[in-house]
């Protein structure tokens, strides 16, 4: 049976190692892919003159804020 496991149990990095552990080769043999899966972004060629970066972050209540000082929509 598989356990749900929270980003905040886990953390932010080794979840981005899990992902890479997955995708990892994929990512490395394609050649749009200028910059693949790393902190924050990846650095995808889409055209032949033109690349597109794409990002993603998340916040984990108890260890980027806390509801005691910030409502949800603060956040």
């Amino acid at each position: 049976m598989n356990m749900v496991k929270k980003l905040k149990d886990i953390g932010e990095l080794k979840l981005l190692s899990w992902i890479y552990s997955k995708l990892g080769e994929q990512v490395r043999s394609r050649d749009d892919v200028v910059v693949g899966v790393g902190d924050d972004a990846a650095d995808l060629k889409v055209e032949r003159t033109k690349q597109l970066v794409i990002t993603v972050d998340s916040l984990v209540e108890g260890v980027h804020f806390s509801l005691d000082y910030f409502t949800p929509s603060d956040v």
